[in-house]
């Protein structure tokens, strides 16, 4: 349902742009249920289409996924050689559960940072207001932790019981380690909640280029010490790295905020208050974001307990290629949103048929480049990625990733419509329903038939509800528009 969901490790950066063009939405719902938008109305959206500082934030975004991208290809090298191929497989169960954990913020990041950006608008501080959050989900970030080390003993066994050169002891410690870091990670990315806020994205994007690097580079170093087990120490520098890079610009920022006794005195008298009312809006975002996660974000557990330890080393290979190929694509809907939103404001029924086909052609040519791709040189691709050790990439596991893929894309592409006209709010309609067919059909796919099935049963979740559901709900509100006399008459003048 949510086009932002698609990848574990753009997961919290994505979700930071979705939040951006909430705003564009909230605009675009107003006037289009008001009826006929003005043109001073469209001369807005004109300016917002690119803007130097959006230009600026998304050259350096595209810069910094290639990056991210190309140290992911090297840190599967290191980590295949590291760990082997059931070790990989214990990894990429790990790190699945990242999404999860980001869920420790409950919508408060989000709700922030609208609040924030409020305040920017009427030139007034949000210190208080980010203060505050911190200290809170601070608060609630170490109750978390307690509960994830006392859980630690009973889920880590369980996630990882069927890899056989991982002990429970070592399953305990890896979920703990690693459910610690991204609780920690989650609160300390509240000061990128406010480099977006301040229209400082391209800080954002720089930043996370520089954690992947320094992430790299830890765990290049591991080979060199020939650890017995290193899938705690992989999991601790190439997670954790970030940490290094944004908690001493969170520790300035707060320091800065609590200068002088009465700033802190403030915040604490009304830091009550501030949480009271981020929560009206933060539980409609967490609610968002767990359906997200039931739906597009349990594939890993499922696996965990079905699908053999090698399909699972070579699904996380081919998933994190075709999630890269995804976060283009979200970067191209970003790219049409203002367009999208645009014509449906001046009721242009070719012109939003025409950005709907624009945005499908790039998507499935993306996603079957990407398909190509691995169907022709998997050999080669495996030779670079695991030197050391055979993981065959199934050609069934290649044929149901691009089938799911490409169902996305034509999701994502009517979610993209519904978003741009501001009745997102009408997706929640089947959410609930495709997040308990979706759990069922994956559980059934993986039983029987392992990642392939897996695969076609998160397919077929989208076949029964969104596949249809978006398209059918676009037509009835968007696609069958006409155009008012009034704005008819304003267009003939124009041209005149």
């Amino acid at each position: 349902m949510q086009p932002l969901s698609l990848s574990r490790e753009n997961a919290i950066e994505v979700s930071r742009e979705l939040l951006s063009q909430m705003c564009l939405c909230a605009a675009s719902r107003h006037w289009h249920r008001s009826g006929a938008m003005s043109v001073t109305a469209i001369s807005i959206f004109r300016k917002l289409a690119a803007p130097q500082s959006v230009r600026i934030a998304v050259i350096i975004g595209w810069v910094s996924r290639g990056i991210m991208a190309v140290s992911q290809i090297f840190a599967i090298r290191i980590l295949t050689t590291l760990l082997g191929v059931s070790g990989y497989a214990a990894y990429a169960i790990i790190i699945g559960l990242q999404f999860w954990f980001t869920l420790s913020d409950f919508g408060f990041g989000a709700s922030m940072q609208n609040k924030l950006s409020r305040k920017r608008l009427q030139g007034t501080s949000g210190n208080n207001i980010f203060a505050a959050t911190v200290f809170f989900l601070a608060a609630v970030g170490i109750a978390l932790c307690m509960l994830v080390l006392l859980g630690s003993p009973f889920i880590g066994p369980a996630m990882l019981r069927r890899i056989p050169d991982v002990s429970a002891a070592q399953a305990t410690v890896a979920f703990a380690v690693f459910g610690i870091v991204m609780i920690v990670g989650t609160v300390a990315s509240m000061f990128t909640r406010v480099l977006y806020a301040e229209h400082r994205a391209h800080l954002v994007y720089i930043l996370t280029a520089i954690g992947n690097l320094a992430g790299l580079a830890l765990i290049s170093v591991l080979p060199y010490f020939h650890l017995k087990s290193p899938l705690v120490l992989a999991i601790i520098l190439y997670n954790g790295a970030m940490l290094l890079v944004i908690v001493p610009f969170l520790t300035a920022r707060l320091r800065t905020v609590l200068s002088g006794r009465a700033a802190a005195r403030r915040i604490a008298r009304s830091w009550r208050d501030v949480i009271g009312f981020l929560w009206k809006q933060a539980k409609h975002f967490l609610f968002i974001n767990i359906i997200g996660a039931f739906t597009m974000n349990i594939d890993f557990i499922i696996l965990s307990q079905f699908a053999p330890v090698s399909e699972i080393a070579s699904y996380a290979i081919v998933a994190r290629l075709f999630a890269f190929v995804m976060s283009l694509f979200a970067s191209v809907t970003m790219a049409l949103w203002p367009q999208s939103a645009e014509a449906i404001a001046r009721k242009d029924v070719a012109r939003l048929r025409k950005v709907m086909i624009e945005c499908l052609s790039i998507g499935f040519v993306l996603i079957t480049g990407c398909a190509g791709t691995l169907y022709c040189f998997r050999q080669q691709l495996i030779a670079i990625l695991s030197p050391q050790h055979a993981i065959v990439i199934p050609l069934t596991i290649v044929a149901a990733s691009w089938l799911y893929w490409c169902t996305r894309v034509w999701c994502d592409t009517n979610f993209l419509i519904l978003q741009s006209g501001g009745r997102a709010d009408l997706a929640s309609r089947i959410a609930v329903l495709q997040m308990g067919a979706n759990a069922v059909l994956e559980v059934l796919g993986a039983k029987f038939f392992g990642v392939g099935g897996m695969l076609l049963g998160l397919t077929a979740s989208f076949l029964m509800t969104s596949f249809w559901y978006l398209p059918l709900v676009n037509y009835r509100n968007f696609l069958t528009m006409s155009v008012p006399r009034s704005q008819t008459k304003i267009e003939v003048t124009r041209s005149q």
